[in-house]
């Protein structure tokens, strides 16, 4: 499908933690997350001079901003404004059967996709980052002391160890709630989370 090809290359264009071995293993500072949060904080840091890694989990940067809250909303939103301008446009001398307007939702989710994927590449791919001098590294990181992470793999192996010279900025973001078992009659209906 699109949509798992357009996470194929998502992830493709990621750092893997297998070749974060070639990355330099101490930083001035190290965070934890790879969402908006976490890469403003890269990004200043930057700025000043710093170095800087990004430790995120899931293997695509920019967080719930691109990829399931402030961008998708608004190009669905906008896909909305537009069916509603053109219903409404007899109001401006404009005459379009308001009966033939048609929404292609897979040419939604497609426009979707694509801005979700300009915004990846403008913002927050690892060449993007790279020549921000961010060096950006896909695992889970796991404290050894104030200073020190264990980035581990899928398997919980450790695969490198990062050392923070300044200190590491904790910017890992929310997930929705479950809410199975805890609502009566919940698990007869299905329900949607902000990321489904």
């Amino acid at each position: 499908s699109i949509m798992a090809l357009h996470r194929l290359l998502i992830y493709c264009s990621s750092i893997s933690v297998a070749a974060a071995l070639t990355l330099s293993n101490t930083y001035d500072l190290l965070i934890v997350g790879g969402g908006s949060t976490g890469l403003a904080a890269a990004r200043l840091a930057s700025a000043f001079g710093k170095t800087v890694a990004i430790i995120e989990k899931r293997p695509r940067l920019g967080g719930d901003t691109i990829w399931n809250g402030v961008a998708p909303s608004k190009a669905l939103l906008s896909c909305a404004k537009v069916v509603h301008k053109a219903r409404d446009a007899h109001q401006f001398g404009v005459d379009i059967d308001a009966d033939d307007i048609k929404v292609d939702m897979r040419r939604v989710r497609a426009h979707l996709l694509e801005v979700e994927r300009r915004m990846y590449e403008a913002d927050n791919s690892r060449q993007t980052l790279q020549e921000q001098h961010i060096d950006s590294i896909i695992g889970e990181a796991s404290f050894v002391s104030r200073k020190e992470i264990e980035v581990l793999d899928d398997g919980g192996s450790v695969v490198t160890k990062l050392r923070a010279r300044k200190g590491v900025i904790l910017a890992t973001g929310a997930r929705p709630r479950r809410l199975d078992g805890k609502v009566e009659g919940l698990e007869d209906v299905s329900y949607l989370t902000y990321e489904d």
